[in-house]
């Protein structure tokens, strides 16, 4: 196999025009003893493909002909644009945990009849990642200006406002926070704009309870809570705190406790909880979640250094982290607005996300279960220095067992060959059934990654299963008796490579000739033969001798003496942070193959980046994502040395800080309060990744206003809310600039009084 390309047929004569052997395909043995290796064909353009092939079956040395198919992504992954900006998703693994409950028949991102209530400032009803997903109160016919369902709320169609003397529905958010909580839980889903929720197919209850200035009474919230129970929300999130307990609260959370998942953010305040109790997370009844920040902190865990934190560890105090800081989701201005906001109030909606989502996948099981599953169930990770906490995770809660069983406890055989299936269950019952097996004995039994157990030989074996998500463990006892002498043994034929790369065992019936492995490599050393004695007297002839008991092959290696040489190195310098830099490395070499690598010192900041590993790739490229002072060492090593690298050229480089320029900017005027204002901004930047914002300036109330932060969007709009006098700031920046801001145009512009 060596030589194929020596002797590789050209099947140009039928319209091919490239062909190229898949080389760790190469010297593939058949049943009929015939050695082959398969080839990627490409059809010429206007070459029929059935056709093709139906030619290439007649050629004599060809034994299949088939077509190069595709295969896509299995995921539920959405299309939403800026859900890859949304960092929680992927810190808590969302994506995964929406296949795992497709996979088990439940609605991938949540089940429309689960509801959350909001207890928050309101939400914009009329947002377009919202909208869609409110939850309807069927018993109240809109805007008729009465209690149609009689339960002491006018109009209350999606929901209600408590701190409202007239006791309705309007819900409105005046201060933002809600808005972004409810986005966090359920904001639509592969709609094409914006951002995804943690379950996004769920209902929102909003239960305004927090005014204007963000401030909640416990009175209020205890009604609030009441209200969210008597129409029937399986989880409630409360996204705020404070530090006294009161009576009319606790009763009210108790009682709720046994219908919904009660979630509330343990507090900003950097307390712990032995010191001051934060409410109403640090209730019982209620899961208390701190909040995790993207980074480590400078001790060394995820904890934000505003959350306040668990210091009992018992049950008792806060009972989760998860993801708080910088969390991008809906947000109040208009309807299509979306902003960052951090804080444990952020937090909070991320667990009562993830609690819906268990609620879709066990709508039967108590509320305790998916509290306990949720803390349970989320891998450990360390907050501060001395404590860990259950770091949400939302794919092994909903994939990982508390245990696992097989259908069978055991099985007999009484002849060899024979074959019978084992399958997994799992608690919970929608847990992954994914399991690694193995046998105690491969023997008497095997057992392949269907749970289909093969009897080999006389005796006993155990079979064991070991859940992939839990580390669950189940075993079978398996009896192999009565075989008849026209089966014969089978041995095993084990490979000792002696320092080299893993060969795997052969079981081989007696008397059989060994299938010849691939042979193995070592650093600096030359494969020589597989040898029946440690000791290297005899060598094993796969051609002539059998197998008649149990045997190991060692293998033999003769040292090499191979160095690799760099003679030169063209830097093609892309010059900024954020453009490609291109290395074109020659080299020889003593051996027989040279490997190439690229190491880059980051003298500003005294660490090594290391692109890639050694390959055989000569020409090698980096993308530096600041500017700075670089050593730039191109290395290179034979296939077989032993050295970390035979040779080097080192190289001095100034990467420079990329500036984007505003060229120009046109304004498309609303003219008046409460109508659009269109910002088309043209620029240029070095690395062609160019960041975009509006800041606006109210010149009559001496306040800055940022309708959005840098993002990619050239075209941004703002809605002014009041007339006055206002200095339109368009800036820009490269994506890989250290600046606050590269270029910036000043405009003026006046808002005028909108009369009716």
């Amino acid at each position: 196999s060596e030589k194929i390309e020596e002797h590789m047929p050209n099947f140009g004569h039928l319209g091919i025009q490239k062909q190229q052997v898949l080389q760790t395909l190469k010297g593939v043995t058949t049943q009929s003893g015939k050695s082959t290796f398969w080839m990627n064909l490409e059809v010429a353009e206007g070459v029929g493909l059935e056709e093709t092939i139906a030619k290439l079956k007649k050629e004599k040395t060809v034994l299949v002909a088939e077509p190069d198919v595709k295969r896509s992504i299995s995921s539920l992954v959405p299309n939403d644009p800026r859900f890859n900006e949304q960092w929680h998703h992927q810190a808590i693994n969302t994506v995964a945990a929406w296949d795992h409950l497709d996979s088990k028949g439940a609605a991938a991102r949540g089940d429309s009849s689960v509801v959350v209530a909001v207890i928050d400032t309101g939400i914009n009803t009329t947002h377009e990642d919202l909208k869609n997903n409110l939850w309807v109160n069927s018993g109240e016919i809109p805007g008729n200006n009465t209690d149609d369902d009689g339960n002491g709320y006018v109009d209350d169609v999606y929901g209600a406002n408590v701190i409202d003397a007239n006791k309705n529905g309007a819900i409105s958010d005046d201060n933002g926070h809600g808005t972004h909580v409810s986005g966090i839980v359920a904001a639509t889903a592969n709609n094409g704009v914006g951002v995804s929720g943690v379950a996004p197919n769920v209902k929102i209850m909003t239960v305004k309870a927090g005014d204007k200035d963000g401030w909640f009474s416990a009175a209020d919230i205890a009604e609030a809570v009441s209200y969210a129970i008597k129409n029937g929300a399986d989880v409630i999130n409360m996204s705020f705190g404070g530090l006294s307990e009161t009576i009319i609260e606790n009763e009210q959370i108790s009682s709720a406790a046994q219908q919904a998942v009660l979630v509330a953010a343990a507090g900003n305040e950097s307390m712990n909880y032995t010191t001051e109790k934060s409410y109403p997370a640090a209730f019982p009844e209620v899961l208390g979640v701190m909040a995790a920040q993207k980074e480590l902190n400078d001790s060394g865990g995820y904890l934000a250094d505003y959350s306040n934190f668990d210091d009992v560890q018992d049950g008792t105090g806060y009972q989760i982290m998860a993801p708080g800081s910088s969390i991008l989701s809906t947000y109040v201005e208009s309807n299509t607005s979306y902003g960052l906001m951090s804080g444990t109030s952020m937090a909070s909606p991320v667990v009562a996300g993830a609690a819906a989502l268990v609620k879709s996948l066990y709508p039967e099981q108590p509320t305790s279960f998916i509290k306990n599953l949720l803390i349970e169930q989320s891998e450990k990770k360390q907050g501060t220095a001395t404590h860990e906490y259950p770091y949400l995770n939302i794919e092994t809660v909903v994939k990982n067992t508390a245990s696992i069983s097989l259908s069978d406890s055991a099985l007999s055989f009484d002849a060899l060959n024979g074959t019978q299936s084992l399958s997994v269950s799992a608690v919970p019952t929608k847990a992954s059934v994914e399991v690694l097996w193995e046998s105690s004995d491969e023997k008497v039994a095997t057992v392949d990654e269907t749970g289909t157990v093969t009897a080999v030989g006389e005796g006993q074996a155990t079979i064991t299963a070991t859940s992939v998500y839990g580390g669950s463990t189940a075993t079978t006892s398996v009896e192999v008796s009565g075989t008849n002498e026209s089966n014969p043994s089978v041995y095993t034929v084990t490979f000792d490579s002696n320092g080299g790369s893993a060969v795997d065992a052969q079981m081989i019936e007696e008397g059989a000739l060994i299938t010849k492995p691939s042979d193995p490599t070592r650093s600096g050393y030359g494969f020589a033969g597989w040898y029946k004695e440690d000791t290297f007297d005899t060598v094993w002839d796969f051609n002539n001798d059998v197998v008649t008991a149990d045997i190991t092959l060692y293998a033999k290696w003769e040292e090499v003496e191979s160095r690799a040489r760099i003679t030169d190195v063209k830097i093609d310098e892309g010059g900024y942070a954020g453009t490609e830099y291109r290395f074109d490395m020659t080299a020889e070499t003593t051996g027989s193959q040279v490997l190439y690598q690229v190491a880059v010192e980051d003298l500003s900041r005294g660490v090594w980046i290391f692109p890639s590993g050694y390959s055989e790739e000569s020409v090698q490229s980096w993308v530096p994502e600041k500017p700075g002072e670089y050593r730039i060492r191109t290395r290179v090593k034979d296939a077989y040395s032993v050295n970390s690298q035979d040779s080097r050229i080192d190289t001095f480089i100034t990467v420079k800080n990329p500036r984007a320029t505003i060229t120009d900017v046109k304004i498309d005027e609303g003219g008046y309060a409460g109508t659009e204002y269109r910002f088309d901004m043209m620029s240029s930047s070095p690395s062609g990744e160019i960041l975009y914002q509006v800041a606006i300036e109210d010149l009559t109330r001496g306040v800055w206003i940022f309708p959005h932060s840098y993002n990619g969007n050239n075209i941004q709009t703002w809605k002014p809310e009041k007339p006055g006098e206002y200095r339109i700031r368009t800036r820009v920046k490269d994506a890989y600039s250290v600046n606050s801001q590269d270029s910036r145009i000043d405009t003026f512009v006046t808002v005028k009084n909108p009369r009716a």
